[in-house]
């Protein structure tokens, strides 16, 4: 059985090279911008239904959290 410790640390799996995202940037004005979140395999018919947004403020880049 492998450990999943390391120096005592959890291991990361590996990324999911198989379920990537698209993003969409929206920016206003009068109000906090808001990046959408999708599946870049997603349906025609399920794309309305298969997204997440979030307001500016609410998300960091990945470089700014590692």
């Amino acid at each position: 059985m492998e450990s999943s410790q390391n120096d005592g640390r959890r291991r990361l799996p590996e990324p999911d090279t198989e379920h990537r995202l698209e993003h969409l940037l929206v920016s206003h004005a009068d109000a906090p911008d808001e990046l959408t979140l999708y599946p870049a395999d997603v349906a025609e018919d399920e794309i309305t239904t298969t997204w997440i947004t979030a307001q500016e403020g609410a998300y960091v880049s990945l470089r700014e959290w590692r």
